[in-house]
């Protein structure tokens, strides 16, 4: 191979591979012991070439950044030129292909899932987590100030507030990312509830009956509008406040 080792010490040497990115000379860092123990840590990388792959396939512990959540990169405010940049060769890997390449880089090594790390405790926590699972601490989104950040404020202002004025035929949308969840052990939280548009059925105390009227919404459901709770049943899932949108409402104040 025709790359240089840049030698630490006695004890230890790191390897750059070079991984594509459109806006810099990127490389990878392949970290080895002298007692030939290999680990990875890989960021900024839209695709892995064959060269990284074979390094990869030598390491026991593999860390590789996962940037974004397809999804919501596709139903997000970014023009479309900048989602196909992110999203190409030189860009950045989503959760999924993190996980991809994860499962299929070694055989040998010791961390599978993608994770992010807290400054201020240095734990690490699930790469969705909002919260540091040991310290509490929120994490800062990168796109504080952007126009995706701007859009989320606008948003915000049309939260519906007063939901016991919903009455049955009101047409609401659940915002993702609200709702009852389920914690993981690394902090992540998985959302139970299908964001999209629900026909009002009828309103009581802690909540709404509604009607799914999109496809990935249909069927009979409940939306619970109170207070964060425990479950009784199972320690990891939890009762939170829906988030909800107004589609088309007879009450124009709520």
């Amino acid at each position: 191979s025709d790359l240089e080792r840049v030698e630490a010490g006695n004890d230890l040497s790191f390897l750059p591979i070079p991984v594509p990115h459109d806006d810099a000379d990127n490389v990878a860092i392949i970290a080895c012991s002298s007692e030939g123990k290999r680990a990875a840590v890989v960021t900024d990388l839209g695709e892995a070439t064959d060269e990284l792959k074979r390094h990869l396939s030598a390491c026991s512990h593999i860390s590789i950044e996962a940037n974004y959540e397809h999804s919501r990169l596709v139903g997000g405010p970014y023009p479309d030129s900048l989602k196909r940049r992110i999203t190409g060769r030189g860009g950045h890997l989503s959760n999924t292909q993190t996980g991809h390449h994860d499962t299929t880089a070694s055989q040998n090594k010791e961390l599978l899932m993608p994770y992010k790390v807290c400054t201020n405790c240095n734990s690490k926590n699930g790469v969705r987590t909002l919260v540091c699972k040991q310290c509490q601490s929120p994490f800062m989104s990168k796109s504080n100030g952007s126009s995706r950040a701007k859009a989320r404020k606008r948003r915000k202002k049309r939260f519906i507030k007063k939901w016991r004025s919903l009455s049955p035929g009101d047409v609401v949308r659940v915002v993702g990312g609200s709702g009852p969840f389920y914690e993981s052990s690394d902090g992540m939280r998985h959302y139970l509830t299908d964001r999209g548009k629900y026909e009002i059925e009828s309103v009581d105390k802690n909540g709404l009956h509604v009607l799914g009227i999109a496809p990935r919404t249909s069927g009979y459901q409940f939306l619970y509008m109170g207070p964060l709770k425990k479950s009784p049943q199972c320690s990891a899932v939890y009762r939170d406040k829906h988030k909800l949108l107004p589609i088309s409402v007879k009450e124009p104040e709520i």
